[in-house]
């Protein structure tokens, strides 16, 4: 004879069910009498009982699941502003080096209007990010930057 098994619980014939199946709720039960046939046929009841249960555990495991989203997506915001922050300052001690700013209101300047220093940062990111004399392309860095300062002023005085 093979063991049967619970349909809900798994549990085999003749053994305590799980503590939350409904099968093995029944008061008048004695589970070490044989358990009768029907015991093992799952009706509309049961099957409206598991519904739910898979329903509750769907919305509890999507609001775990977006809890975890919104907790990875904070620490994602977090690193990247902590990267930013890194890049601006290095950008900024690159330009203190060549002797484009000259004090911390110039500093701060560039962190409050970053914008205005397209031209400069997106030349350093070409030049891979020079920062002091140390590296291959800061003179290069150094040259380009005090090209584009003069640019639009003039050099001379022509008499035109």
């Amino acid at each position: 004879m093979r063991m049967q098994r619970c349909r809900v619980c798994g549990s085999q014939a003749n053994n305590l069910h799980h503590p939350s199946c409904p099968i093995g709720k029944s008061e008048d039960m004695d589970f070490n009498m044989e358990q009768p046939e029907e015991m093992f046929i799952v009706n509309e009841e049961m099957l409206q009982w598991i519904s739910h249960a898979i329903a509750i555990a769907g919305a509890q495991y999507t609001e775990y699941m977006s809890n975890k989203n919104e907790e990875r997506m904070l620490t994602e915001r977090v690193a990247q502003f902590q990267n930013d922050y890194i890049e601006l300052s290095d950008f900024a001690e690159a330009l203190l080096n060549v002797g484009f700013l000259l004090n911390a209101d110039d500093v701060v300047y560039l962190f409050r209007h970053p914008q205005k220093y397209t031209q400069y940062y997106m030349l350093w990111l070409e030049l891979s990010r020079p920062i002091t004399s140390d590296d291959e392309t800061f003179e290069i860095w150094k040259t380009e930057v005090w090209e584009r300062k003069q640019v639009g002023k003039q050099t001379k005085n022509t008499g035109d």
